[in-house]
């Protein structure tokens, strides 16, 4: 079987998200609706009417028993997890390969991940983050073997985080689907992982059939 090379392009992922405002002082009078969600771009209100964006349509949607994430086929093996329940609509890649497959990234922490990614292989997980902003990193905690690049902010948010540093994220006009089953939103924090090997630029992952190049 011939080796497959794909790139994992990190530096662009870095601009895909931002994080979350603190939560609005509930004594504080709303000046629009969906105020939480103003100057993020035009037009942000009631952002799920549009869903599902109109480039999902470009692949095939796989079916799963799951209400919080949607998934879809990219190619062969590698699957976009998305959760477009909530703003930051975040997607995390699962790459599959002959003798692991490797996860970029494990989103808000919402949903399970885990579980999805349970229903798509049997075969043991490595978790790589793109970088470490909350909503990246969400279900790191949930998985056994975790990479990272060995910078300082990655180092900072490994530990983990209190409720109040990802309590915007459940904030008024960002979420729109039921939250996932079992999950609760006054226990909702950024919990701890451990980092078992740092990777670089130009680093090679074999995951068996596939080489990932960072």
């Amino acid at each position: 079987m011939p080796v497959r090379f794909c790139s994992l392009g990190l530096c662009i992922l870095l601009g895909a998200c931002s994080e979350p405002a603190q939560p609005v002082p509930a004594d504080e009078p709303d000046i629009a609706n969906n105020r939480q969600v103003q100057n993020r771009g035009a037009d942000k209100d009631n952002w799920w009417d549009v869903l599902p964006r109109p480039e999902w349509s470009a692949y095939t949607k796989v079916d799963l028993d799951d209400d919080w994430f949607d998934v879809y086929r990219i190619e062969d093996e590698i699957y976009a997890i998305d959760e477009p329940g909530q703003f930051e609509e975040v997607i995390s890649f699962l790459i599959v390969g002959d003798d692991f497959a490797l996860m970029l990234d494990t989103g808000l922490g919402i949903g399970n991940i885990r579980n999805v990614v349970d229903q798509l292989t049997d075969l043991d997980n490595v978790v790589l983050n793109s970088h470490t902003h909350h909503d990246h990193i969400g279900g790191n905690h949930l998985f056994d073997t975790i990479y990272g690049t060995p910078l300082e902010y990655t180092r900072m948010r490994s530990p983990g985080s209190p409720q109040e540093a990802v309590a915007g994220f459940l904030q008024e006009g960002w979420v729109w689907r039921p939250l996932a089953e079992g999950f609760s939103a006054a226990d909702y924090q950024s919990r701890a992982f451990e980092i078992d090997k740092f990777v670089n630029e130009g680093d090679q992952i074999d995951i068996g059939g596939r080489v990932l190049e960072i």
